[in-house]
This record gives C-alpha cells, structure tokens and sequence, in this order.
C-alpha cells in the first residue's frame, strides 16, 4: 500500500470497544485494543495515503447472540425474561428490537 501511496485497512471491532461492561473484561478489553490499534495505525499510515478504520457494531444476530439471553441468565441465577428486561429494556428484547443498526453478519460485511 505504500508504495502505491493509497489504501484502505477497516477492522471490525465492537461497541465493547468504544465503554466498559460488567463481566466482559476479556471482551472489552480486546476490543479497546483493536480501536486504539486503528486510531494509532490511522495516524502512522495517513501521509501515506492509507485510511485505516474500524467499524465498531452492536449486536450482530449470530449465534453467540441467540444463546447469550439463555447463558447470562444461568450465569446470573435470574429468568432469560428477566436478563433481557434489565440489558434490552423493558420495551424489547433482541429478536425485535431495531434502531437501524444491522442485524447479521451479511448486513455488516455490506458495511465494509
């Protein structure tokens, strides 16, 4: 990419990389890495054309998503309804809600 003074680099981080969450130490704390890898990346490779980004989406409906409700709730000794109410909210729940952020796996890569 250098030598041809132009280039394009995007890593996939998370939200996990943008605040900090109860019992996702490992989690964040990779994704912290990865944002600030890119913004350091970004600055070193600018002069030479390169543009170096990370798209830091929320939920992504995959399977570590469908069985987190059933997982965290073990976990936390409460009812899956009640782990969803207190990380969703009570007005939805990972199946329906939707702020326009993207859904799968193919809605991120149209992203990239």
């Amino acid at each position: 990419m250098e030598p041809r003074k132009r280039g394009k680099i995007i890593n996939i981080a998370s939200t996990a990389g943008k605040w900090a969450s109860p019992n996702q130490a490992a989690y964040n704390s990779s994704k912290h890495a990865l944002v600030g890898l890119t913004r350091c990346v970004a600055l070193e490779a600018a002069a030479s054309g390169i543009m170096v980004n990370a798209i830091c989406p929320g939920f992504v409906d995959t399977k570590m998503m469908t069985d987190l409700p059933t997982t965290a709730a073990a976990l936390n000794d409460v009812s899956v309804e009640q782990f969803t109410s207190a990380a969703m909210g009570s007005c939805c729940n990972a199946s329906s809600c939707d702020h326009g952020r993207s859904r799968g796996a193919r809605d991120l890569s149209r992203i990239a």
